[in-house]
């Protein structure tokens, strides 16, 4: 059975004075954050890589990649930014660049996260015994996916019935360990845009892009943002919403793993994933 995992390599990070945080170097003998998650998405199942990038970062990943990795076979696509904006249109308009290059089953992974075989392996492994088109999402609990010096972060939320499929999804803002313990529990159930999708999903994101960039042009054009405006992103957690509430997508909420993600946000948190992956035998 075939699974791709769709990385979202695209992004290139202000706080690392521009760089890509998925090329990081966090081995102990050199390698890469993103070298480390693809090996351990091999050793989970996936079969080949397809990868999302910008053209501010195409060169160096498939410098650093090539058309074969670790024997996987690799292809590429481009998120390309509108000239009417100053940014991207967020994680729908990521994935919709793979349509019609994705022809398997696919999980979502982020190039600067790594996941731990406990969130990737479920999805896979759900992917491959379920033929409908039903997708998946592995559960973090949000205490183990705030970053520990108390920066703000986006998390969503999740719900699910008493057989495992999603009942909400909604992303909160601006979240840190200090809201633990007064707005949240701590043991909400926590997405990290890690999603096993099917190929004719991809072809949905295209269309419920067009519609949001439609709505977002005529709202644009009736209230002009004010210059420097924050952006509004059409993010995948919006996304699954919709099309759970229209009925159009049956999403099963996996675990909850107990694990923390291992994400690189500010420069200085390189030395500390290279230690915890040490420690974890991860590498």
């Amino acid at each position: 059975a075939s699974v791709t995992a769709l990385v979202l390599a695209a992004g290139l990070s202000s706080r690392f004075m521009g760089k890509i945080k998925g090329l990081t170097v966090v081995g102990a003998h050199g390698e890469t954050l993103l070298e480390i998650s693809i090996r351990q998405l091999k050793a989970l199942g996936v079969t080949d890589l397809c990868v999302i990038t910008s053209d501010a970062t195409r060169a160096q990943i498939e410098g650093l990649l090539g058309s074969s990795f670790l024997g996987l076979p690799v292809c590429y696509t481009t998120q390309t930014r509108p000239a009417w904006r100053a940014k991207p249109l967020g994680t729908v308009h990521a994935i919709a660049a793979a349509a019609g290059l994705v022809q398997h089953p696919f999980v979502v992974v982020n190039a600067d996260t790594i996941y731990g075989k406990d969130a990737i392996a479920p999805i896979v492994n759900y992917l491959i015994a379920n033929k409908d088109d039903s997708a998946a999402c592995t559960a973090y609990l949000l205490k183990n996916c705030l970053p520990e010096n108390g920066s703000k972060v986006n998390r969503a939320v999740m719900h699910r019935d008493a057989d495992g499929w999603l009942t909400s999804i909604e992303e909160q803002y601006n979240i840190s360990t200090t809201d633990v313990g007064s707005t949240y529990t701590g043991d909400e159930l926590t997405s990290l845009n890690i999603f096993g999708f099917r190929p004719a999903h991809l072809a949905l994101a295209q269309a419920r892009l067009d519609t949001w960039v439609a709505a977002l042009q005529a709202k644009n054009a009736a209230n002009p943002p004010a210059p420097g405006a924050k952006e509004p992103e059409y993010i995948l957690a919006d996304f699954v919403n919709e099309l759970r509430v229209e009925g159009a997508l049956k999403l099963r909420v996996l675990g909850p793993t107990t694990d923390s993600p291992l994400e690189i946000t500010h420069p200085e948190d390189a030395a500390l994933m290279a230690a915890a992956l040490a420690s974890s035998g991860q590498l």
